[in-house]
């Protein structure tokens, strides 16, 4: 896991558009530069920086700053999705089989159909838009690992990928947990980790349930096509 993985290294209000759609998908000659495996990661983490959202809560900002500081998770999060990679494409981007998603984008899209689900309360907003935006960081590395590595089939069941997400996270949400331990804790939750202390049940289900069906097009998306062969290369 520690070669998939590697370890993180140790003002204003939300920059996003209310009740956003899931991103559509980009023709894949249309991909802008920033996006691959060509760009490093410093210049893919300063673009990053500008386009992620921002909160009034300095708190979770210095969250999302730690969770990027990994090289990985900025990897994953400009590493574009080809349809033709998806399973049933023509379902989902009917238009191309060339279409692509690039994970920022989707992401963010995600994290805004989320803090302006009805289901959310004002207080909660900046808290569920952040959660939505991280939700999916596992899951966009595992893709990007697996077509680097050449794999054809990935065992991305749920619990895979929220050990992925969780080995993502841990560290800055026990920065967090120094600053703020319940806000912490639910974040935790929502994300379907273990927390350390008590938390609201009735506010995380809510929140958890909005998180997940604002990446519904998401998992779709990034679901592994089936192995076609025998000698398919297993992800580890």
């Amino acid at each position: 896991m520690s070669q998939l993985l590697p370890r993180p290294k140790p003002n204003s209000s939300i920059r996003t558009t209310e009740g956003a759609a899931p991103s559509p998908a980009t023709p894949a000659a249309q991909l802008p530069s920033y996006v691959g495996i060509a760009r490093p990661p410093i210049f893919q983490r300063n673009r990053l920086e500008r386009l992620r959202p921002h909160y009034s809560d300095p708190t979770l900002n210095k969250f999302a700053r730690q969770v990027f500081s990994d090289d990985s998770a900025v990897s994953a999060y400009f590493f574009p999705r080809l349809a033709s990679d998806v399973q049933n494409y023509a379902v989902i981007a009917p238009q191309a089989k060339t279409a692509a998603w690039v994970p920022l984008e989707v992401a963010l899209a995600a994290a805004g159909a989320a803090q302006s689900a009805a289901l959310v309360q004002p207080h909660e907003r900046e808290l569920v838009h952040l959660a939505a935006f991280v939700y999916p960081c596992g899951l966009f590395h595992c893709a990007r690992v697996a077509v680097i590595e050449g794999y054809k089939r990935m065992p991305l069941d749920g619990d895979w990928v929220r050990i992925l997400r969780g080995l993502f996270l841990e560290d800055a949400l026990r920065t967090l947990r120094t600053w703020h331990a319940s806000k912490a804790d639910t974040l935790s939750a929502v994300l379907g980790l273990d927390g350390e202390g008590d938390v609201n049940e009735e506010q995380v289900a809510r929140l958890a349930s909005v998180v997940h069906l604002a990446h519904l097009k998401t998992n779709a998306i990034w679901a592994p096509p089936q192995a076609t062969d025998s000698s398919a290369k297993e992800c580890p």
